[in-house]
């Protein structure tokens, strides 16, 4: 009831929702139950139910922690369209994401806000313990110097 629709406009624009998700087998989607898709696939379904809704605001809890690399990417360009007509708050420990999304950033320990910035300055030059653990988890390693040693 909340865009008017009538059943068919609204069958019509969840078939088109789910294509936009990647989702090419439509019809076997729209007649399954939860149990029967995987995390991934959940996960696409709700961005189908958010871009179909167009709400003015959007809480992302960990939008991307299910999906390939290549859905996670189609997801973000998503959100990142939706940035134009909803507030957006997302929760999150991808880096890429966050960084991909977030101008600002908030960290969380126990439900309190200890240290905020850019993703880069908190990676960098983390202040507080939580954030320093969190940053050393997400070093990128640079394997160009790796060597393979022969026993």
């Amino acid at each position: 009831m909340r865009l008017r629709l009538s059943k068919e406009e609204a069958y019509h624009l969840a078939l088109e929702k789910l294509q936009m998700v990647n989702l090419d087998d439509t019809s076997r989607v729209m007649e399954s139950y939860p149990l029967q898709l995987s995390g991934g696939m959940l996960q696409r379904v709700s961005m189908a139910i958010l871009l179909g809704l167009k709400p003015k605001y959007i809480l992302a809890d960990e939008p991307t922690s299910t999906l390939d690399e290549d859905n996670r990417d189609m997801i973000l360009d998503l959100l990142m369209n939706q940035m134009n007509d909803s507030g957006i708050l997302m929760i999150s420990h991808d880096v890429f994401a966050l960084e991909s999304l977030c101008e600002m950033i908030l960290v969380m320990e126990r439900g309190r806000i200890i240290e905020g910035g850019p993703m880069e300055k908190l990676l960098l030059s983390p202040k507080q313990e939580w954030t320093k653990k969190f940053s050393a988890a997400n070093i990128k390693l640079d394997r160009r110097k790796w060597e393979w040693m022969e026993y």
